[in-house]
């Protein structure tokens, strides 16, 4: 077993001691099992509020060790936890189908409890019923005014794959053009072609004009440093595709979603809107090509032939 395999199973254990230890903390002080006498609006719709006792209890048995009684995250398991656990009281959600600001959806909040986020202390919960699941989805909601006063997003469109098995080395090759150049993810994501390819792309595409909200991408042609996502603990950076694990999964539908959608609460700004489909799908199929090079020779090949620094 690698070290970050002992240390992520370390992180689970922590956060289910926390996880009892705070269920048993919270019925010794007498918090109400069954808090909700009427139905409450959220998230543009009425929720039961049979729905929402039974949320709660689920969240104080299975969540409140990591996310806190209140949602805040401001717990012991927390600071142990890297990355930390969110904070939900914020309204911010990160592997969502939605852009931020939006609110995710029912499916997306089901997605992360059922299926958790690698790399982190957050677990697949898969012994839950679908009830289960359901009522602590709708009670996440009550711990964020956000969710009083908005509706959920729409998520973004999700077009099909055009890319046939056959032609999957022209997508990468495209994604790996858009990579560099047109999308310019990489003054932020390592980058994987030399400084002199990545110049020749620079010169050939010039300042990326993909945000018109005033947000500019910084250019660095010899790679530089990322920057840096600050949370409650401490800064993450933006994941190496060739040796980092995807919080939210490496299936080609989960990088989809982070690169069409963006990461709610990051520098990571939706695109879905400034790529044609079969663009969306090239860069996917790119960090997919690149996710899969993990731990090879390959990998270390394109990393010294990259001259980035980390």
């Amino acid at each position: 077993m690698t070290e970050l395999a002992c240390f992520s199973r370390y992180l689970l254990q922590l956060c289910y001691f926390f996880t009892v230890l705070g269920a048993v903390v919270s019925s010794v002080v007498g918090c109400s099992n069954k808090p909700f006498r009427s139905p409450v609006y959220l998230g543009g719709k009425m929720i039961d509020a049979e729905v929402l006792n039974t949320g709660h209890s689920v969240f104080r048995r299975f969540c409140a060790g990591c996310h806190g009684i209140d949602g805040k995250a401001d717990t012991d398991a927390a600071r142990s936890s890297v990355p930390s656990p969110r904070d939900l009281t914020l309204g911010i959600y990160k592997f969502v189908s939605v852009p931020a600001p939006s609110l995710p959806t029912d499916n997306d909040l089901t997605r992360i409890v059922r299926r958790g986020l690698q790399g982190t202390a957050m677990p697949a919960f898969t012994g839950l019923t679908d009830n289960e699941v359901n009522a602590v989805v709708q009670y996440i909601k009550t711990l964020s005014n956000r969710w009083r006063t908005n509706e959920a997003g729409v998520a973004v469109p999700h077009y099909p794959d055009p890319f046939p098995p056959e032609q999957r080395d022209v997508a990468i090759a495209r994604g790996e053009e858009l990579y560099h150049g047109v999308a310019r993810c990489w003054p932020c994501h390592p980058a994987y072609l030399s400084p002199a390819e990545r110049a020749v792309l620079h010169e050939q595409y010039g300042k990326s004009t993909l945000y018109t909200d005033g947000y500019e991408l910084p250019v660095t042609l010899n790679g530089g440093r990322p920057t840096s996502d600050r949370t409650k603990f401490l800064q993450m950076l933006p994941p190496d595709f060739l040796s980092d694990t995807f919080r939210a999964g490496k299936r080609d539908e989960d990088i989809y979603r982070s690169i069409a959608a963006g990461i709610g609460g990051t520098q990571m700004y939706p695109v879905y809107d400034k790529f044609s489909a079969d663009d969306l799908w090239a860069l996917t199929h790119y960090v997919s090509y690149l996710a899969h090079l993990a731990d090879t020779p390959k990998a270390e090949a394109i990393r010294r032939h990259s001259e980035f620094r980390r």
